[in-house]
């Protein structure tokens, strides 16, 4: 399709399967394109359960008799430290790569970022803020902390759309069937699923 504005064709995608629970489906992970950019399924998904963590947690915050206005600068800023975190997390852990090839480290485009280090980078940031605005962290924390996990259990679905987190080979019911391009399939646990329910 032409014009500067278009969505990606699902049926471009690749097959996923549930066979136990007879399921069959093409997922592109390209959503729509704008001139020359691309927006990928996965950053909507992720920026979607983020922006419903933060609402989450500012909505607690004034059920535990904490400024909203406060929390939310606390909040944001911790978002901003998360991404560091994340990303510093994932070069630190792959560190043979990145050593030899320095100039990749900033390149989050290319991929790579750590769950565990967005929560290690959101909570020092959190703890700083809090200290330094004489605001109560541990009530703070409490009321984020349902954020998180509601931005975490919606954030897990990018790991379904990228065909990626997923887990050991299996054939119980809820196996999902990864086919590559030579069109031999596998099937493993939906690990993003599991994370998200749970």
């Amino acid at each position: 399709m032409n014009g500067f504005i278009h969505f990606a064709d699902p049926a471009l995608g690749t097959s996923l399967s549930f066979p136990g629970l007879g399921l069959e489906l093409s997922l592109n992970r390209e959503a729509v394109f704008i001139g020359p950019l691309t927006i990928y399924w996965y950053g909507i998904i992720v920026v979607t359960g983020i922006a419903l963590g933060i609402w989450y947690a500012v909505w607690r915050a004034g059920q535990f008799g904490i400024d909203r206005d406060r929390i939310t600068d606390v909040i944001l800023y911790s978002v901003l430290a998360a991404i560091v975190g994340a990303r510093l997390y994932y070069v630190a852990f792959s560190w043979d790569y990145y050593s030899a090839h320095p100039e990749e480290i900033i390149a989050v485009w290319k991929g790579g970022i750590a769950f565990y280090g967005g929560v290690i980078g959101a909570l020092l940031c959190a703890a700083f803020l809090c200290r330094r605005w004489k605001l109560p962290l541990v009530r703070g924390t409490d009321a984020a902390l349902g954020g998180l996990l509601l931005g975490q259990s919606i954030g897990r679905w990018g790991n379904f759309v990228n065909r990626e987190a997923f887990g050991a080979e299996t054939d119980c019911f809820l196996r999902m069937g990864l086919t590559d391009a030579t069109g031999h399939t596998i099937y493993v646990h939906p690990t993003f699923l599991y994370e998200s329910v749970w």
